[in-house]
């Protein structure tokens, strides 16, 4: 069963790069792994907790930290990105540029970003606007 931790309170991305040491040292899931790693990062809870600005500065520098316990461990990290509709939720209209913003070499070609229920219907609500949305 793959597990992917979720780090979405200022106090889960503040601890990340611990908690992943933790799960890196546990040989039987390291040998389970096959060298990657999901991890999703959340922001509600973490925008709530510490507004706007201090959550996308917390979920920034823990990407960092995060990406190099991966390396230093020789695990490949996908991070998954909670985000939704609105910007407190981790919404963002200018999806590229909100894609460019996250940190150098945590990206690395792949990541996975969620649909809230709230945006499914605006993004995906006629084959017009589906097609729009996912190229």
């Amino acid at each position: 069963m793959r597990v992917v931790p979720l780090f979405e309170t200022l106090d889960d991305l503040t601890n990340s790069p611990e908690q992943l040491e933790a799960l890196f040292g546990v040989n039987s899931y390291i040998g389970s792994i096959n060298g990657k790693q999901e991890v999703m990062v959340g922001y509600s809870d973490s925008a709530k907790d510490a507004g706007r600005l201090a959550a996308c500065w917390a979920q920034y520098t823990a990407q960092e930290a995060m990406s190099k316990v991966a390396h230093k461990h020789g695990i490949e990290i996908t991070y998954f990105h909670g985000k939704g509709g609105t910007v407190g939720r981790g919404g963002n209209p200018a999806l590229y540029r909100a894609i460019l913003a996250h940190p150098p070499h945590t990206i690395n070609g792949r990541f996975r970003v969620t649909e809230q229920g709230e945006m499914i219907r605006q993004n995906f609500g006629s084959s017009e606007i589906a097609q729009r949305s996912l190229d």
